[in-house]
């Protein structure tokens, strides 16, 4: 707005809400003005462009991005790759491994937000390819890359594909261990018991009570999951119980 200063903090705290709210050609804009006012911007202007390609999946621009910052002398980091491999999910997890392996090349220090990008970018493939999760869990260990809950999750995710229940709750359970208690975790437990059709249906009663217990919303999938573990009509009588028939309902159409 016309009287302010326009400052390099200002403008980065601007460029990245666009990106958040995923509004990338605002975001850009934000970096113009940085150069329109003289200034120059640094690593976290960057990162935060960066940011905005990850919100919208494009590669890319996050492509584009990184070049910028080469001819701006402005070395990438650990953040940047982290956008980029995001940016990269969308387009499966060979293309999201590829940018991994580019972060490898460049020295930065590789975290597990790196690794767990490309997990769940595998995770959502079509069809499944939870062998690529397990190799590459593998792979984390091997570098010492420390994995934290959401790497356990994809892994028990991986094992929850190929009907392996007992793996899927043993890696769950590490993952809380170290903090995991979104509704994710619960949506596997009930994914891995769905996937063994009725023979886990005291376990998944169970998981499914505590997420409510939790104050956390049951999803439509959620219950999905949880009709294909048990019998039709004890899903719905434990629906019903729990006061939630209105999800059943919901599933229903």
């Amino acid at each position: 707005q016309e009287g302010i200063a326009l400052t390099l903090p200002l403008c980065n705290a601007m460029l990245k809400a666009s990106g958040s709210a995923g509004d990338l050609q605002a975001a850009e804009a934000f970096l113009e003005k940085i150069y329109g006012a003289s200034l120059r911007p640094n690593i976290i202007s960057f990162n935060n462009l960066l940011g905005a390609c990850a919100v919208v999946g494009s590669l890319s621009e996050a492509r584009k991005v990184l070049e910028r910052m080469r001819q701006a002398a402005v070395a990438p980091d650990g953040f940047s790759y982290l956008w980029m491999i995001k940016a990269a999910g969308r387009q499966g997890g060979e293309v999201a491994e590829r940018c991994l392996a580019e972060a490898k090349a460049s020295g930065v220090e590789l975290g597990c937000g790196m690794y767990n990008a490309v997990l769940r970018a595998y995770l959502a493939e079509t069809p499944e390819r939870p062998e690529e999760v397990k190799r590459l869990f593998g792979e984390m260990q091997e570098l010492q890359v420390s994995p934290d809950a959401m790497s356990y999750l994809a892994l028990a995710n991986a094992y929850a594909m190929q009907n392996d229940v007992q793996q899927a709750e043993d890696l769950i359970f590490q993952g809380r261990r170290l903090g995991g208690r979104g509704p994710e975790f619960y949506a596997c437990l009930l994914f891995a018991y769905a996937r063994k059709r009725g023979s886990r249906s005291i376990k998944a009663e169970k998981t499914f009570r505590e997420l409510v217990a939790a104050d956390i919303r049951p999803t439509s999938q959620m219950v999905r999951y949880l009709r294909m573990a048990m019998d039709t009509q004890q899903a719905e009588k434990l629906l019903a119980d729990l006061g939630l028939d209105h999800l059943q309902d919901a599933e229903e159409k």
